[in-house]
């Protein structure tokens, strides 16, 4: 009985007549490609050899040439020549009007009289190409695992129409059977293996069973029916008639390659779609069925949907999804082991054979869904209901989401309209984008609630019943910014105008976010649920960190993100649910805290892998984001605060000094040792050890960056600088912690301000100065690169300060840098003004009765012939210095006490204290830098070592004792 509420349209004769007469002759002309523009529907239902523009036969050969290029490490399949297997080649099993199918037969020599289990293997290629020896090293390889491997040969769109090629490999199965004991095969256990298409047809075949036989489909001697006992589907799609899974194929002027083997497309011929539907079929007769897939979740249609249909009648199956691999992984080294394994292991299980020989096995584990029913169904009951209702929470909710593609005809269209766009960047501008295309984001939301990523949802509407996003089977997502960046924007656009309709979809959006999180506070990566390693609690590119953060600054000014009544108070439990999952995740190494891994078991909290080159072990990167996140909590209670202390200890310990990482195009990458160097860190750390890991796409871990592939090399960050900006949110941090015997407050430029290490490899001596005084005096960095006096004022920054400013404060005032710029006319401030700015801060910090300390630009590091610097800063340094003296406020002469330590140094002995770097070290310069301006970590703390001995020796005594 079928479980779709489509009514079931029984296989019967008369409704493949036309199909069969019109399978009898191939057509004399190819289709052209004015032909396919017709939409294919309008044109006669029959063969067709040819078509123009059609894609090159799917054959090994055009697989290695397509995928080397990403996957330079795989190797081909080949036929085993191991002694222990006979190969009986060609084995015709129907000859009639000039049409012979054959079979391969592998067959095992070593099980002795004992009958074998038998698998069917059927080769894919769009329904129209592929031979069964592509699946002979398979049919093998499973032989020496002690099955009988039977490659068929059926009839591809090339040579006749649907249901020819489903009554071949009908054929096949029945002669198998008939000739059971010739090759030894126990025919009570018959499984039925396909790959790509000849997955979804093996899945097809397999779902329909002991059904009535069809008109015209070759026989063979006996009587024997064609139900299979087991389906292995290797990255087939199990659904043809839902709009998900129609997107891929009704795109007008496409080609087509299920309608050119259905005879027509979905809109001509709806039935016919229905019938050749493995998913249309299942339900309580569907064999026990095993899914491995690739990473491409295009041929994961219809799964998860086929799936709960044989978990409702208590069918075994399993899935196995192979991280970071192509389509056609079943024909490669390094994932050939591992899909062997996976059915021996699946087929011992169901058939209750013996266990299968040892293969070799990947280093990094392939990651199961850690949310199946097996493991739900080992908790406590309490919990086992907490789940449950959590995943069908999922489940309702994708259902909405596919509901709304109802015009999957125009989805992929309109998507390549849309140029990509790095949404990211525009969270953070300082004012909303135009309403015309906020209106447009609102319209990409899904029903569910969130967005997709990669995707422009800003440029034009959404257009109804199409896909929601480039990867329209990972939308909504919280992966790359995605759900919450947009929310952001709109929370700024609810702002500035008050729409009603943007309060509606931040409310949406909130709902998913509160859905989303699993019953013990963790977060997927994706919501609804995507399966597989989008299952596991999500740390990977700041997604936990991204959602924890804008609940935190919601629950703040809920007003501003439009929250209901209702869902403040949800906000601020699902807070509280988050951080304490974060202690329970956070790992342990002797007995103290550590950090995270990119992702970890939602349920017992264990590392776990993802993609193939991403192993379980603690990622440094992630760690940062997540120690930020608990650093953002009001009243930190003591488990909160040793968390983030010894987070912090252990980020310290994993830091390299003085070493940057160069990657080249032609040869390994390196570290090398540059004096001054900002500190870096493996991007991957082993929580037993401590060394840093690194991995493959052929999932092999090393401890040696250079020792991977090259492409991986160059296309994954091993190593980064990201993590300091938790070193320097946590000096403000220890600051908060404890009470303040002096608040200092920072106005001035680059090479003052705090800066993100992963745009910029320079350091501000302010950022600096906070690690090098005692804790108990609070600083308060306000400095922007960039700013003179006068655009720090019109900006509004200077405001900014002056309103957190109280009586007692000390405010240190450094510009000059950016004022003399003439060149760069919108910073640029006469002398004339820049002293009269300078005189206003003065006065404005006299009026909050706080203390300014005025500061002199900085020296730059320009050398003449001689050996001597330049100045180049002109009249502003005299300027600070005759305001200091005029408006009787402390100096603090930095241009003079830097330029003769500068100057002390030399040419040589300088140049680690400036931001050197060559090509490729980091993101913000490929062609390297030469920056005589900005500070290396080294330089920044000797400017700050020289601010601070300065005030002690001759500042104002109150302000030496804090420093």
């Amino acid at each position: 009985m079928t479980e779709r509420t489509l009514q079931k349209t029984s296989f019967k004769a008369a409704s493949f007549l036309a199909l069969s007469l019109a399978a009898t002759a191939l057509s004399q002309a190819p289709l052209s490609q004015a032909d396919v523009l017709k939409d294919f529907e309008q044109l006669e239902p029959k063969v067709y050899s040819e078509v123009v523009g059609e894609m090159p036969d799917f054959s090994i050969a055009r697989e290695v040439t397509k995928q080397t290029p990403k996957y330079p490490f795989i190797t081909p399949i080949k036929e085993d020549q191991v002694t222990g297997i006979t190969t009986n080649r060609d084995v015709i099993y129907f000859q009639q009007s000039g049409t012979t199918l054959t079979l391969d037969i592998a067959e095992p020599t070593h099980h002795g009289k004992a009958k074998a289990p038998a698998v069917l293997l059927i080769h894919g290629g769009g329904w129209r190409t592929g031979d069964k020896s592509m699946q002979l090293p398979l049919a093998q390889a499973l032989a020496w695992q002690g099955f009988v491997g039977v490659t068929v040969q059926y009839r591809t769109s090339r040579q006749a129409l649907y249901p020819a090629g489903v009554h071949d490999i009908q054929a096949a199965i029945r002669w198998v059977k008939n000739h059971a004991n010739e090759y030894g095969i126990d025919a009570e256990h018959i499984a039925l293996l396909g790959a790509s298409s000849g997955a979804h047809m093996a899945t097809l075949i397999g779902n329909l069973g002991p059904q009535p036989t069809f008109a015209g489909k070759p026989t063979v001697e006996g009587d024997t029916n064609s139900q299979v006992q087991a389906i292995i589907n290797v990255d087939g799609v199990a659904d043809l008639e839902s709009p998900e899974a129609r997107v891929f194929e009704d795109k007008p002027g496409k080609i087509s390659y299920a309608a050119l083997w259905l005879g027509g497309r979905y809109e001509a011929m709806p039935q016919r779609w229905q019938e050749a539907s493995p998913l249309h079929h299942a339900g309580q007769h569907s064999p026990p069925s095993l899914f491995i897939n690739s990473a491409q979740s295009r041929f994961h249609i219809g799964r998860d949907e086929y799936l709960a249909i044989l978990n409702k009648h208590g069918i075994a199956n399993a899935v196995h999804t192979l991280p970071d691999t192509p389509h056609a992984f079943w024909l490669f080294h390094p994932w050939f082991d591992t899909q062997v394994q996976q059915i021996t292991k699946f087929l011992h299980r169901v058939f209750k054979t013996p266990g299968s020989k040892q293969l070799t096995v990947a280093l990094n584990p392939s990651p199961e869904d850690p949310l199946r029913k097996d493991r739900i169904a080992a908790l406590p009951a309490a919990q086992q209901k907490q789940w449950q209702t959590y995943i069908k929470r999922s489940h309702q909710l994708k259902a909405e989401d596919l509901a709304a593609l109802t015009d999957t005809t125009h989805a992929i269209a309109a998507l390549e309209k849309n140029t990509p766009l790095w949404h990211q960047v525009r969270a953070y501008q300082e004012q909303p984008l135009p309403t015309e295309l906020m209106d447009n984001l609102v319209t990409w939301q899904t029903p569910s609630g969130g967005w997709s990523k990669n995707t422009d949802v800003y440029s034009q509407p959404h257009r109804p019943g199409t896909a929601y996003g480039v990867e329209s089977h990972y939308a909504p997502t919280f992966d790359n910014g995605a759900t919450t960046t947009q929310l952001r924007m709109l929370a700024q656009a609810f702002n500035a105008t008050g729409k009603k309709h943007y309060a509606q979809s931040l409310q949406r959006g909130f709902n998913l976010i509160l859905a989303s999180q699993m019953p013990n506070g963790a977060f997927p990566q994706t919501f609804p649920l995507a399966g597989g390693y989008h299952n596991l609690a999500t740390f990977n590119d700041g997604v936990t960190a991204a959602l924890v953060q804008l609940l935190q600054d919601a629950a703040a000014e809920p007003a501003a993100f439009a929250l209901t009544k209702q869902q403040i108070g949800k906000v601020n439990n699902a807070i509280d649910a988050a951080i304490n999952y974060l202690l329970a995740a956070q790992q342990k190494a002797q007995g103290k805290r550590t950090g995270w891994g990119q992702q970890q078991d939602p349920i017992n909290h264990a590392l776990a892998p993802a993609r193939a080159f991403e192993m379980p072990a603690l990622a440094t990167m992630e760690s940062a984001d997540l120690l930020i996140t608990l650093m953002r909590v009001e009243q930190p209670s003591e488990a909160v605060s040793q968390a983030i202390e010894h987070g912090i200890e252990w980020l310290q310990q994993t830091q390299i000094h003085d070493t940057v990482w160069q990657r080249h195009s032609d040869r390994n990458s390196e570290l090398t040792h540059q004096p001054g160097a900002q500190p870096i860190w493996p991007r991957f750390i082993d929580a037993s050890t401590g060394e840093a890991l690194f991995g493959d796409r052929n999932s092999a871990i090393y401890k040696d960056v250079s020792q991977i592939s090259l492409e991986r090399q160059l296309g994954y960050a091993w190593y980064f600088n990201s993590p300091q900006r938790a070193l320097n949110q946590y000096q403000q941090w220890r600051q908060g912690q404890t009470e303040a015997s002096c608040t200092l407050r920072m106005a001035g430029d680059s090479t003052m301000q705090i800066v993100d290490p992963g745009k910029n490899p320079d350091f501000g001596w302010g950022q600096v100065l906070p690690t090098m005084i005692p804790s108990s005096t609070h600083v308060f960095n306000y400095a922007k690169g960039g700013r003179s006096t006068k655009t720090f004022i019109s900006e509004g920054r200077w405001q900014n300060l002056l309103d957190d400013t109280k009586a007692g404060d000390w405010v240190l005032i450094q510009f000059g840098h950016n004022d003399a710029s003439y060149q760069k006319q919108e910073r640029y401030t006469a002398p004339v003004d820049f002293k009269t700015n300078l005189e206003r801060m003065v006065a404005d910090v006299k009026a909050k009765q706080a203390k300014a300390l005025l500061i002199t630009p900085v020296v730059r590091r320009h050398f003449d012939e001689e050996g001597k610097l330049r100045d180049m800063h002109g009249i502003y340094p005299s300027l600070v210095r005759e305001v200091s003296q005029e408006q009787n406020v402390p100096l603090m002469d930095l241009f003079k006490v830097s330029s003769e330590y500068i100057l002390s140094l030399g040419v040589k002995d300088s140049i680690d204290h400036f931001v050197h770097i060559g090509p490729g070290i980091h993101n913000c310069c490929a062609e390297g830098r030469m920056d005589n301006t900005h500070f290396t970590q080294k330089g920044a703390k000797a400017m700050a070592e020289l601010v601070i001995n300065t005030v002690k020796q001759r500042g104002p005594k109150e302000l030496a004792e804090c420093l």
